[in-house]
């Protein structure tokens, strides 16, 4: 039994290695994939994540962490309103991609979260210098139809410039914190400078996908670090400080000017007229009904639907129903789960950020950096139920679990 347990762990290592540097170019060539195949995207991602759920001979392990036992009433609530819902089959999707949200974090955690996160970060810079070469679907029936935005791809080979932008960000987080991490080490200057480099060009592709919701995260991210930062200001190593702070300020500097000097000025003009706030209006105008769907949601996967049902910009898809996303995490859980479940889901995101203040410090920013910028993020984009969901949002609960074992140990 032991040694079964070692290859195991031997093999999810490796699958984890892969799924990490690999998850880009899935989710890109998903639509190829389900014709060449003939299966459809779902089943794609189960047989592409399940090898992770092998992850269950430590459960043990995993339920004594605090933090999963929290992620686990999200599943829960996710399975009672999975009974009334009217898209069962995307909302079992949906519940799968949550597990595998946990498996993903327990062994991104037991495998360290960082290494890991090295995979996908240079995984993700060498997606993006891909993509901006049309490497990648040079020889698939693929068209553009977002302009200069890199990353709106339609066809065999399907992106999406807004997750593009936060896959981009998440990546060049963890060079910045790579570089912070070194900057009072002795270590090889070519190092540094490969560091630099990879972040100066992931800026510059972040920028390229001229996507307002990642462009004011990243800037907002940045921002209530430096603030936090002041705040606590409790750095043993001062040199350090005034190095982050204002690597931090000349970052938010640039990317303001960059804004009012760009095509992206144009796209924030007309912020106020964009169709998400259409959208959100049609559901705050469902839940304030205050019926039964008000209190206990329209169940898990229905929220496509149900705005295709009121929103008058919806899009038929493939069977000719029409579908149309919430763009926004915390609309589309409050429309599937109703007010008590986005209450709970309110909760339990106040113990998050209440960890969240603490962990920063001068040793560690992993966790404030991305899960700062992944919730703000979310206000623009549907993070929920989408394929990048395990590697996103292991990401974050692995750093999460990293601190909640650290701080027992250190308790012990």
């Amino acid at each position: 039994m032991a040694i079964n347990k070692y290859w195991i762990e031997v093999f999810l290592r490796n699958y984890l290695k892969f799924i990490m540097f690999s998850m880009p170019f899935l989710i890109g060539y998903i639509p190829f994939l389900s014709e060449t195949l003939a299966l459809k995207s779902p089943f794609i991602i189960g047989i592409y994540y399940g090898p992770l759920l092998l992850s269950v001979i430590w459960f043990k392990d995993i339920i004594h962490f605090k933090t999963i036992k929290y992620y686990t009433v999200i599943i829960l609530i996710s399975i009672i309103t999975l009974i009334w819902s009217i898209d069962v089959n995307k909302g079992i999707t949906n519940i799968f991609l949550l597990v595998s949200s946990i498996a993903a974090a327990y062994l991104l955690y037991l495998f360290d979260y960082r290494k890991l996160w090295a995979w996908f970060s240079w995984g993700m810079l060498v997606f993006t210098i891909l993509l901006k070469l049309k490497v990648l679907y040079f020889f698939l029936d693929t068209y553009n139809f977002g302009g200069d935005r890199l990353g709106y791809i339609e066809g065999q080979f399907a992106t999406d410039p807004n997750f593009l932008g936060m896959y981009i960000g998440i990546a060049l987080f963890y060079f910045i914190s790579t570089l912070k991490n070194n900057l009072s080490k002795k270590i090889n200057k070519t190092y540094i400078y490969i560091h630099l480099a990879a972040c100066l060009l992931l800026i510059y592709f972040l920028f390229l996908t001229l996507s307002r919701t990642i462009t004011l995260s990243l800037i907002l991210t940045l921002m209530l670090t430096f603030v936090v930062l002041v705040l606590k200001n409790n750095f043993k190593e001062k040199k350090v400080l005034v190095k982050t702070l204002s690597i931090s300020l000349v970052s938010i500097i640039l990317l303001v000017f960059l804004i009012l000097n760009s095509p992206l000025s144009s796209r924030f003009k007309g912020l106020l007229h964009d169709d998400r706030i259409d959208i959100w209006k049609v559901i705050w105008g469902l839940i304030g009904k205050f019926d039964i769907y008000s209190f206990f949601g329209y169940g898990l996967g229905s929220s496509d639907l149900i705005i295709g049902k009121y929103f008058h910009g919806a899009v038929s898809d493939s069977e000719g129903i029409l579908r149309f996303s919430a763009h926004n995490l915390y609309f589309d859980w409050l429309l599937q789960t109703g007010l008590i479940g986005f209450g709970i889901l309110l909760y339990l995101l106040a113990k998050m950020i209440k960890v969240n203040w603490k962990s920063l410090n001068s040793k560690n920013i992993d966790l404030f950096l991305i899960s700062t910028f992944f919730l703000i993020c979310s206000f623009g984009i549907n993070t929920f139920g989408h394929y990048s969901l395990p590697v996103m949002v292991g990401l974050i609960i692995s750093t999460l679990l990293t601190k909640e074992s650290t701080h027992k140990g250190t308790s012990k």
